[in-house]
């Protein structure tokens, strides 16, 4: 199996088992460096890779969302002031040895075809702040990660579950899974 993603990412592992790292270029050569368990052995649980330039698009002409108002707009300073930025900035703040976990369902599509905020989006929020050359995010169904790669994808970045994830981790030889950055 292939891993279709052109980003830089690695496998480690931990007492729960593999564990997927992405390092995100930023602004100025910074990097951001996030983590994602693959604890659940699942076919609906996705990641999927979102282009930033295209989410911000998007998000723009989705028009106002009741839970974050006029965060769509692009307003950097809005995104900042956040309850939920706060948390983001000590969740990025230690770096490639302690990586931020990757948002979960911060992202949907609802049946508007509108972006929509969900969960805990400070992460996301700071990523964009510091212009992330993309974000990865977990999303809960297939369904969701197929709507959400249609409309505001990476480019040439496939959609996984856990459950390919965990199978290329476990059954490709050593050499062919990226351990480090």
């Amino acid at each position: 199996m292939f891993i279709d993603w052109s980003v830089s990412y690695c496998f480690t592992r931990n007492s729960f088992g593999p564990v997927i790292n992405f390092e995100i270029p930023l602004m100025n050569n910074q990097k951001a460096y996030i983590e994602h368990w693959l604890d659940k052995n699942s076919d609906e649980y996705c990641i999927v890779l979102l282009d930033a330039l295209a989410f911000l698009g998007y998000w723009g002409r989705s028009g106002n969302d009741d839970r974050f108002p006029n965060y769509h707009l692009g307003g950097r300073e809005l995104w900042r002031k956040d309850k939920y930025f706060a948390e983001a900035v000590r969740s990025f703040s230690v770096g490639k040895e302690k990586p931020s976990y990757l948002p979960t369902d911060t992202v949907i599509l609802n049946d508007a075809s509108q972006i929509r905020l969900g969960g805990l989006p400070g992460r996301v929020f700071w990523l964009l702040y510091h212009n992330a050359d993309y974000i990865p995010i977990s999303v809960s169904t297939r369904q969701m990660a197929k709507r959400l790669k249609s409309v505001i994808g990476r480019p040439y970045c496939s959609i996984y579950s856990f459950s390919e994830l965990r199978q290329f981790y476990e059954n490709e030889p050593a050499e062919y899974i990226p351990r480090r950055f």
